[in-house]
């Protein structure tokens, strides 16, 4: 994927932030997560645009695809029971497919990601087939995703580093602050 940056010039950071240059058709390819269509079509509802792996998955190699993480849940205890009605509704396989076609958003019930109809589209298919390769993280803090993940990769972008300094650094400062966190835990 640096490769692409470094070499190819694909993302070119003088634009500034990648995702707004794209949206503005500034840039012609970047590189993002899947569930970013939602995203760019909810700024600019005429973008053309195709999902695909990169690097794209290999015979008889890792089918692994890095997801990013949600959660629905309720803040307020008084109205527990009007929340949970809408969890459950927002859950539901009809509430997730609409979204789904509305926004661009990542379902999260199997049977809309293995939903032929989803599995079949050129817009969505490339998206489905990540989400049932996904795997967990292995840190316990999103920080490390959230933040470590994205120095380093801005750092090797902006040729600031090497990709080889940039992953020490980032299994350097992730391992401190998986320190930290479970520091916290006890």
């Amino acid at each position: 994927a640096t490769d692409m940056v470094t070499e190819y010039g694909v993302e070119d950071q003088s634009f500034g932030s990648r995702w707004t240059a794209f949206r503005n058709e500034k840039l012609g390819m970047v590189l993002a997560h899947p569930a970013m269509k939602g995203s760019f079509l909810s700024t600019n509802p005429d973008l053309h645009f195709g999902i695909r792996e990169i690097p794209a998955p290999e015979t008889g190699g890792s089918q692994v695809s890095l997801l990013t993480n949600w959660a629905l849940a309720v803040s307020n205890p008084n109205k527990s029971e009007i929340a949970t009605e809408w969890l459950l509704f927002l859950q539901s396989s009809d509430a997730q497919a609409r979204w789904l076609e509305k926004t661009g958003e990542l379902p999260t019930r199997w049977d809309v990601i293995r939903d032929p109809k989803y599995q079949r589209d050129p817009d969505t298919q490339s998206i489905m087939y990540s989400l049932t390769r996904g795997v967990g993280i292995p840190w316990l803090n999103d920080a490390i995703i959230d933040r470590l993940v994205n120095q380093a990769w801005n750092s090797v972008a902006r040729s600031q580093t090497s990709l080889q300094a940039a992953l020490e650094n980032l299994h350097h400062q992730a391992a401190i602050e998986e320190q930290r966190v479970r520091a916290e835990r006890l």
